[in-house]
């Protein structure tokens, strides 16, 4: 796996990109208002990281469990065989409409993905027909229920001013909210876009935009929408993505440990889950594999003789993110 080349950001490029992840569906007007620059600057360079592809796409952090979803989470360790292989199985899962996020990794698994059912049995009869089809090729796998994620604004992004302090959208184990079907397809459309015009989800759903403000505005208020951030290609920035499972001497230090991995600026999740041999899980972003041990190492210096083990895979190829079905 090689990493992309360094994208060399300014200042204002820090600037924008901060607003943007906390809040991308703010206006350029508003965004150039935050960052102390123009608006003109702002819709310059917006357009500039959008063409050179640091800034991929906006997403809109929605609670699945609020439309009434359970999230799994599959790990996988293939036989050794041809990258073919292992990509066939990648490409099928990208196209099944429960996946979310399906990623090739290296480390301890060779490729991770999450789905969506309604059910835990919805899940299994899925994932009977999936064994049927490729358990040949895997030797191991591993699967989770996800019942809370945290996610954590990039502040590595600008982390040589002072730090704020972390705002954390949180998803999972929240009660059905009734949608209609106008409300999902704002939503559907928004997961893909969220930046998108008034005017775009108005046209498609038939309302007027006064109705469409209202609508996001009761869908923000039920938490059904927790905010919209902008997907930026951390490679770009010369990081690289990992995932970290531990397995702890005593569980019950998870709080002490998800309080101090928030504030941590490389981390941008944490994750509790219904898991065999796996007490906590976090996501983290950082340079390489010498900034990942580094970490590691001041992590188990901090919570000395807590933590027993860890896996950890790093990300190679994303084929597919989704934050909800479809």
């Amino acid at each position: 796996f090689i990493l992309k080349m360094e994208h060399k950001i300014t200042l204002n490029d820090k600037k924008i990109l901060e607003q943007l992840d906390l809040n991308a569906r703010e206006s350029n007007s508003q965004i150039a208002k935050q960052a102390k620059v123009s608006k003109n600057i702002v819709n310059y360079q917006i357009r500039r990281l959008e063409q050179e592809g640091l800034i991929k796409r906006y997403i809109t952090v929605i609670d699945y469990s609020k439309l009434g979803y359970l999230q799994f989470r599959v790990f996988l360790n293939f036989y050794d065989l041809t990258p073919g292989k292992e990509e066939e199985v990648a490409v099928y899962l990208a196209k099944e409409k429960l996946t979310g996020i399906v990623a090739r990794t290296s480390g301890d698994w060779d490729l991770i993905f999450t789905a969506y059912t309604h059910t835990p049995g919805e899940f299994q009869r899925w994932w009977e027909e999936f064994i049927k089809k490729f358990r040949s090729l895997f030797k191991e796998y591993a699967t989770q229920l996800v019942t809370k994620e945290y996610f954590y604004p990039r502040t590595y992004i600008y982390k040589e001013k002072h730090a704020p302090v972390k705002t954390c959208w949180e998803c999972g184990g929240s009660p059905h909210e009734e949608l209609d079907a106008k409300d999902q397809k704002m939503l559907s459309m928004l997961a893909e876009d969220a930046r998108l015009p008034i005017t775009e989800l108005a046209k498609a759903t038939g309302l007027g935009s006064m109705a469409i403000i209202y609508r996001l505005k009761q869908l923000d208020k039920k938490e059904v929408i927790l905010g919209y951030r902008a997907d930026i290609d951390f490679t770009k920035l010369g990081y690289e993505h990992y995932k970290v499972q531990l397995e702890l001497e005593d569980p019950k230090i998870c709080s002490s440990l998800q309080s101090y991995l928030k504030l941590h600026h490389q981390v941008i999740s944490f994750t509790s889950a219904i898991s065999d041999n796996v007490d906590a899980e976090f996501d983290l972003e950082t340079a390489g594999i010498d900034g990942f041990l580094q970490f590691m190492e001041e992590l188990k210096k901090q919570f000395s003789g807590a933590i027993r083990d860890y896996k950890y895979i790093s990300t190679l190829k994303l084929h597919k993110v989704n934050y909800l079905p479809g």
